[in-house]
């Protein structure tokens, strides 16, 4: 006869519980993420258009499914789903606007076809620093690329997209759904 320690049992049990309890919601979650017609620039004002078609993600479904264990996020902040990545069969790559005080993000999140997490990149968005507001330009061009340009924008200004970008960068998503920088 094989003895367990109840520590370890109550732990696989729990793990075990966990992972099924994502799994049951993820299908939910996939049909609130349409389909992206590409391209697709995702600009500081792009997220008008996916607020007009989407509620805003319940705080169970953040939990569940789009933050890190012990990352924090504050009352304010809202989850908007934006477009899920055409034509990736081994994964799903799912677009959303993450909105906290002062700072806008659209964030990429790809998951494997049962539900568990691949990764995660900040591709976009707008975060103030000093007197301006640092401004990321996504344009997604295929399922596996995504290009960025970046540049600055006044704070006082009502059109947040900067005039010039002075950065250029790109990620590149592997057919298994790991999001690089290049």
């Amino acid at each position: 006869m094989v003895s367990v320690q109840p520590r370890c049992f109550l732990e696989f049990n729990y793990d075990t519980m966990a992972t099924s309890k994502k799994k049951e919601g993820f299908s939910t979650l996939i049909t609130k993420f349409s389909k992206a017609k590409l391209p697709l620039s995702l600009t500081p004002d792009t997220y008008r258009e996916f607020e007009k078609q989407n509620k805003p993600l319940s705080v169970d479904t953040i939990s569940r499914f789009l933050i890190d264990e012990g990352e924090a996020i504050d009352e304010f902040t809202e989850f908007v789903p934006c477009c899920r990545l055409p034509e990736t069969p081994k994964f799903y790559g799912l677009i959303y606007w993450q909105a906290g005080l002062m700072e806008y993000h659209y964030m990429l999140i790809t998951f494997d076809k049962k539900g568990n997490m691949i990764n995660k990149k900040r591709i976009g968005g707008t975060i103030p620093d000093n007197q301006t507001f640092k401004v990321q330009v996504a344009t997604i061009t295929s399922s596996s690329t995504i290009e960025v340009k970046e540049g600055r924008s006044a704070q006082n200004s009502k059109n947040l997209t900067p005039t010039s970008f002075s950065e250029h960068y790109q990620f590149s998503i592997s057919e298994n759904g790991i999001i690089t920088n290049e």
